[in-house]
């Protein structure tokens, strides 16, 4: 996924911007800057814990061969927004090896 771009635009002759990576893109200050400190440090860590405690986590462990897990709670409701949401923040925080 390193080398792939969300829109690439790079054959386009009609493309006037060139496409970024997510790594290359910093969020610093200002408005955009807090929310996304707040989203990383507090938001994301908050919804995997309300993910796990509701069972959802385990409905998606079950679906992936673990028919030991109990069906609990909603289908996959808010199960698939939270990666979604934690992609950026894991792709431009990433820890030091």
């Amino acid at each position: 996924m390193e080398n792939e771009l969300l829109v690439d635009t790079r054959k386009s002759p009609f493309a006037r911007l060139k496409p970024l990576r997510l790594s290359n893109v910093r969020l610093q200050g200002g408005f955009w800057g807090r929310w996304m400190e707040q989203n990383r440090k507090s938001t994301l860590p908050s919804q995997y814990t309300l993910l796990e405690n509701t069972g959802r986590l385990d409905n998606f462990r079950r679906a992936a061969g673990h028919p030991e897990m109990p069906f609990q709670g909603y289908f996959f409701t808010d199960t698939c927004t939270v990666p979604s949401g934690a992609g950026a923040p894991m792709e431009t925080h990433k820890p030091a090896a």
